[in-house]
């Protein structure tokens, strides 16, 4: 996992197939080498970890949210959606939440999304990215105070997270959006800076590039991000969804990205 932080995946991968040669039967090695995947846009090898996660362990809810997260990705909805239920029916768990709540936001469904999100806070106070994800939810539907509260607690609990670990580039990312769409734009654009020299391939840094770039006014500069995004693996299917980059979502060069991928 540290190799992934450092952007150094191809080491990472082999580390991952070597401990899966050696223990084949581990649910959690499936489950971290799916995450890998998933990671890297491979969505259909992701879910057939995920899902081998799941037989090897059936009572473990998170491997049935992640399960959801990667046949959410492949547009498979209505498994995603049975996938997070079994998660939540196996335990109410903050990431089965959290990934219902995704599925819920991208299909338009603002406020179940917020209700998801809210429950996942309740049982991960701590968990920067859930109270990221409620911020965008609330924004959404336009309750304006509950998205602010959210970014909030998303920066304060990020910034703790990169003073101790200061080369953690997705930690990084996740505080730069927030600050910008909190309004701290010029604080937003050195975090992210950062964010890239870290590591300069992962899909969601170069994602909120692309979100920070638009929230900016550079229409310009938030496709290239957003090209950049989707080709290193992040959902093409999601960013066309995506509240955050409405204003350039009637641009050309936006269509052809996100269908590029699509």
């Amino acid at each position: 996992e540290s190799y992934e932080g450092q952007g150094r995946g191809g080491d990472a991968e082999k580390l991952y197939r070597t401990a899966l040669d050696l223990r084949p039967d581990a649910p959690a090695m499936h489950s971290r080498f799916g995450g890998f995947c998933y990671g890297q846009g491979r969505f259909a090898e992701a879910a057939a970890h995920f899902q081998k996660a799941t037989e090897l362990a059936p009572e473990f809810s998170k491997s049935y949210a992640n399960l959801g997260a990667a046949l959410q990705a492949l547009e498979r909805n209505d498994e995603a959606m049975a996938a997070y239920r079994k998660s939540l029916a196996i335990e109410p768990n903050p990431s089965g939440w959290s990934n219902l709540g995704t599925l819920q936001f991208y299909l338009g469904k603002y406020a179940d999304a917020q209700k998801s999100y809210e429950q996942a806070v309740a049982l991960a106070p701590w968990d920067y990215l859930m109270w990221a994800n409620l911020g965008d939810a609330c924004r959404a539907s336009g309750a304006k105070a509950c998205a602010d509260r959210a970014w909030t607690r998303t920066i304060a609990a990020a910034r703790d997270i990169v003073t101790v670990r200061g080369n953690d580039a997705f930690t990084r990312a996740i505080l730069a959006s927030s600050l910008a769409k909190s309004g701290n734009l010029d604080e937003a654009q050195t975090e992210i800076r950062r964010a890239l020299e870290s590591n300069p391939t992962n899909s969601v840094v170069l994602y909120q590039a692309a979100v920070i770039a638009t929230l900016r006014g550079s229409p310009d500069i938030a496709i290239s991000w957003l090209e950049r995004s989707i080709a290193a693996g992040y959902p093409a299917a999601d960013a066309a969804r995506d509240p955050a980059l409405e204003s350039i979502r009637d641009l050309p060069a936006f269509r052809i990205a996100v269908k590029s991928r699509a």
